[in-house]
């Protein structure tokens, strides 16, 4: 049996606004979508920097309008409220470009940083066209270290206007690429495609610690007024990368690529209206790389963090083993969890999870126990901003017993793995704790809500 402590109620009432120089009202903010990597890229010769629906900008921003009712750039160019999106890729500027853009752009080195000034102009561009008083970015793969770089670099100064109100990475490129840091050339036609482009290069973890910043960590005092929520694909595919590294992936970029892993004493994080400052949101989705736009929990998740103020976070904090799941010495205990949404389903008709954490999928951490044990975690299952006028999450937490488990976790033990139970909670309330409990197990979790601004 399982119980949710008496009480929580979830109720989000007005908070006041800090004084901040950046403005959060997502009505006047334009949203922009920095597409991801084509290994050709580099060769195209059409206009660049410009409004585009090309094929990788037309799905995500049609995706986006449709469920804000947002307009998209083409329908109304002067709308404060806007998606958009350009191609960083091509040789032709666009026309409201000026000789010193054109300039400016010749004078940048290729790759990376030249598709970030790019961009940069873009977004300025937009905002000047429609006056609106912010940009939030939504990027893609490629285009999150793209995005890292225009914010670190403050190009067109962007990020000291405070003109960058929120960050969402889905499948980043964000501390460069392992296979592309690790790994010869000739293998990395599957990944990438073959005559591997130049801007592979790039996506190395030595090229990002040279050019942006320690590429695990966030180095910048830029990234202080902007709300980032990170969107990390973690199925293996076909199991390329899994089989040369044995570290959980999507297909094309581990895992850890895909978020920053800390931050050092010269960057600046985002503070709650407590003044509490912490690491971006992160969510998580059993999918491959290219299979995320497909994921209605993750666009669920990209619509909450650009149009919403709380953020919700569920840590487990204490686990307890009932039993032995083996016959000798410690068990193996990982663990799946799912967060749902009601509010998701009303406002846009996604039933799926907004976070959705998969044991198979290496991301679970592993705990090694008797029985009658107890650990204490501190293990973050759900961390993201809700949707607007959300008043109940649905949580579920599977946990397993691994044996014959070499996949991430390195278990070569003789048995098989052993389902330990299904339990759920459904949370309503102000920051609590809950347990969950059957016959295997008890687990202890911790909610908390807040604002961030």
């Amino acid at each position: 049996m399982w119980s949710v402590c008496a009480g929580l109620v979830m109720v989000f009432a007005a908070v006041a606004l800090p004084a901040h120089a950046v403005n959060y009202n997502p009505s006047t903010a334009i949203m922009v979508y920095i597409h991801g990597f084509d290994n050709d890229g580099w060769t195209y010769t059409n206009v660049y920097g410009d409004d585009s629906m090309i094929d990788d900008i037309a799905e995500p921003v049609n995706q986006i309008a449709a469920f804000t009712g947002r307009p998209t750039n083409f329908q109304n160019p002067t709308a404060p409220n806007q998606v958009c999106g350009a191609t960083y890729y091509g040789s032709v500027p666009p026309s409201w470009y000026t000789p010193e853009d054109v300039a400016a752009d010749n004078a940048m080195p290729a790759g990376v940083p030249r598709y970030a000034l790019r961009m940069a102009k873009y977004i300025k561009h937009v905002i000047d066209r429609s006056g609106a008083t912010s940009a939030i970015i939504l990027s893609g793969s490629f285009g999150c270290e793209i995005t890292r770089y225009l914010i670190e670099h403050n190009l067109c100064n962007l990020a000291s206007d405070q003109l960058i109100s929120r960050w969402m990475p889905i499948v980043g490129v964000v501390q460069g690429n392992w296979a592309a840091s690790s790994i010869n050339y000739d293998l990395l036609g599957p990944i990438f495609g073959e005559n591997p482009s130049p801007d592979i290069d790039h996506m190395q973890y030595s090229w990002v610690d040279a050019n942006i910043s320690a590429h695990a960590t966030m180095n910048s005092p830029y990234y202080g007024p902007i709300i980032i929520n990170q969107f990390v694909a973690t199925a293996d595919g076909d199991g390329y990368i899994t089989a040369l590294c044995n570290q959980p992936n999507d297909g094309t970029c581990n895992v850890s690529d895909e978020k920053f892993s800390g931050y050092t004493t010269a960057a600046a994080l985002h503070p709650t209206t407590d003044g509490v400052l912490q690491m971006p949101g992160l969510a998580y989705y059993p999918t491959v790389h290219t299979g995320i736009v497909d994921h209605m929990g993750m666009w669920a998740g990209v619509v909450s963090a650009a149009e919403n103020n709380i953020r919700v976070t569920i840590t487990l904090t204490q686990f307890y083993a009932k039993v032995n799941g083996d016959l000798l010495g410690n068990s193996e205990w990982a663990f799946s969890a799912r967060t749902y949404a009601p509010r998701a389903a009303t406002l846009w008709g996604v039933t799926a999870p907004m976070c959705d954490i998969n044991m198979s999928d290496g991301v679970s951490i592993l705990l090694k126990m008797k029985k009658g044990q107890t650990q204490y975690p501190n293990w973050t299952v759900f961390d993201m901003i809700v949707p607007p006028g959300e008043s109940q999450l649905n949580f579920q937490f599977n946990a397993y017993e691994l044996d014959f488990f070499n996949k991430f976790y390195d278990m070569y033990e003789i048995g098989s793995t052993r389902d330990m139970g299904l339990t759920s909670a459904t949370l309503t309330g102000a920051t609590s704790t809950f347990t969950l409990s059957n016959s295997n197990y008890s687990a202890t979790f911790v909610v908390t809500i807040k604002a961030v601004y």
